[in-house]
C-alpha cells in the first residue's frame, strides 16, 4: 500500500495543494522557503492518520477561524495504490473532529478508470494495513517513543519468546516485567548500535531502569531512561539538539524494520537540522536504505536531502499572501495566505529552484 496523491484544502497556510508522487521512487522531499508551508504538509498527514491530534484553532486557516459554512474547515484527501488498484479515502473535519468520511476505489479497464464507492467501515481496514510515523523538528518525545517500543517492537519482535509466557506473571509483578522490558529493549539497542557507530565510532545506546515501578503507566513516561553514551555524560537531555534528534530518528528507522506486515509511511520534518554536512550525509544515505521498504517524506532546506539532478518527488512550495482583507464577523484583518506547489517544469519554476537552491550561472549546473 503506497501513498500515491496527496490533496490538502483549507489547512492552515493550505488552500488547495495537490502533490502527486512517483511511486516508483519511495523517497519524497519537500522543500522551500521559510514560512511556505512545507511542515503543514506534514502536519495535515499527522491528523488525516490520528485525527485526535487535530486543533481547531490551529488547523483552520486564521481568516477562516470563526467563518460558517462547510467551505472553513480541513479537507485531507489520499489516495493509496496496491496491486494496480487506487484507493481514495477523503477525511473532512468539522469543529470537533472528523465530520464526513468517503471511500471509493478507482480501478482500470480498458484503459479507462472505474471509480466504485465503498462502505465506511473499510476504511479502518484500509488504514489497518499502514503504520504512519511523523517526527517533528522540534518538541520531540522519547517517552512516547519508549511507548511505541514497548507496544509495537515488544509484542512483534518477542510474541513467542520466553517473555511471552512471562506476561501475565510479569503483570502481576511490576519488578519482574521491569526486569524483562529493559532486557528487551537492551536486545533491540544491541542490534542498533551497529547503525550508531556508523555515524562516530564511540556512540552506543542502551535503557536503563531509573526507579521503582508504582504503576505500568509510570514504567512508561517516567521510570524508562533512554541514554546514549559519547563516552561523556549518559542522559539523552545531555547532548547537544542535533545528537537528540538523530537518536530519535535511527530508533524510528530501527523500530520500523521490524514492522513486517504493514506498509510504513515515515515522515521526518527537517532532518537536517542541528546537524553538519557529513552526519547529514551518512542520515541520507541510512534513509535512502530504509526507502528500499518503506516510504519516506521528509522537508529540508538542505542540498544534502534534495535531488538537484532528477527532481524525482522534489516538490517546491512558495507561499502567496493575498491583499489585506477586513472580516465584519469578526472584527479582524487578515492577509489570506496560499501554500502553492511551484511547476518546476516552467522556466519560472527552474528559476525558483536555482534560487532556492543558491544555484549560480557559476556553479555545475546541476539543474540542465
Amino acid at each position: 500500500m503506497l501513498l500515491k496523491k496527496i490533496n490538502i484544502k483549507r489547512f492552515r497556510s493550505i488552500l488547495d495543494l495537490k502533490l502527486d508522487i512517483n511511486t516508483r521512487n519511495n523517497f519524497s522531499t519537500i522543500c522551500g522557503a521559510n514560512n511556505s508551508g512545507k511542515t503543514n504538509v506534514l502536519k495535515a498527514l499527522n491528523i488525516f492518520f490520528n485525527p485526535d491530534e487535530y486543533r481547531l484553532k490551529e488547523d483552520v486557516p486564521s481568516h477562516k477561524l470563526g467563518s460558517r459554512g462547510g467551505a472553513t474547515y480541513p479537507e485531507i484527501v489520499l489516495t493509496f495504490e496496491k496491486n494496480n488498484v487506487d484507493h481514495v479515502i477523503k477525511r473532512c473535519f468539522g469543529v470537533n473532529g472528523i465530520e464526513i468520511e468517503q471511500y471509493e476505489k478507482i480501478t482500470f479497464e480498458d484503459g479507462k478508470q472505474v471509480r466504485t464507492p465503498q462502505e465506511l467501515k473499510e476504511i479502518p481496514k484500509i488504514l489497518n494495513q499502514i503504520a504512519f510515523f511523523f517526527i517533528p523538528a522540534i518538541n520531540i518525545s522519547f517517552p512516547n517513543l519508549i511507548n511505541n517500543l514497548i507496544d509495537d517492537v515488544y509484542e512483534l519482535e518477542y510474541e513467542k519468546t520466553r517473555f511471552s509466557g512471562l506476561k501475565k506473571e510479569l503483570k502481576d509483578s511490576f519488578d519482574k516485567y521491569t526486569n524483562g522490558l529493559i532486557d528487551i529493549l537492551n536486545k533491540l539497542a544491541d542490534e542498533i548500535n551497529p547503525i550508531f557507530k556508523e555515524f562516530n565510532e564511540n556512540w552506543s545506546v542502551s535503557f536503563q531502569n531509573t526507579s521503582d515501578v508504582k504503576k505500568f503507566k509510570d514504567l512508561i513516561s517516567e521510570d524508562v531512561e533512554f541514554y546514549l553514551n559519547d563516552l561523556s555524560n549518559r542522559n539523552i537531555q545531555g547532548k547537544g539538539s542535533g545528537l537528540q534528534r538523530l537518536g530519535y530518528i535511527l530508533l524510528h528507522s530501527k523500530m520500523i524494520s521490524k514492522l513486517k506486515k504493514k506498509s510504513v509511511i515515515l515522515c521526518i520534518d527537517e532532518p537536517d537540522v542541528y546537524l553538519h554536512q557529513g552526519l547529514q550525509k551518512k542520515l541520507h544515505g541510512h534513509l535512502l536504505e530504509l526507502a528500499k521498504a518503506n516510504q519516506i517524506i521528509i522537508t529540508s532546506h538542505s542540498q544534502t536531502f534534495i535531488d538537484c539532478y532528477k527532481l524525482d518527488n522534489v516538490f517546491l512550495l512558495d507561499l502567496e499572501i493575498g491583499e489585506e482583507i477586513f472580516y465584519q464577523r469578526t472584527q479582524a484583518k487578515y492577509h489570506p495566505l496560499n501554500t502553492c506547489l511551484v511547476d518546476l517544469k516552467v522556466e519560472n519554476g527552474l528559476k525558483k529552484i536555482r534560487e532556492y537552491l543558491g544555484i549560480t550561472d557559476e556553479d555545475f549546473d546541476m539543474l540542465d
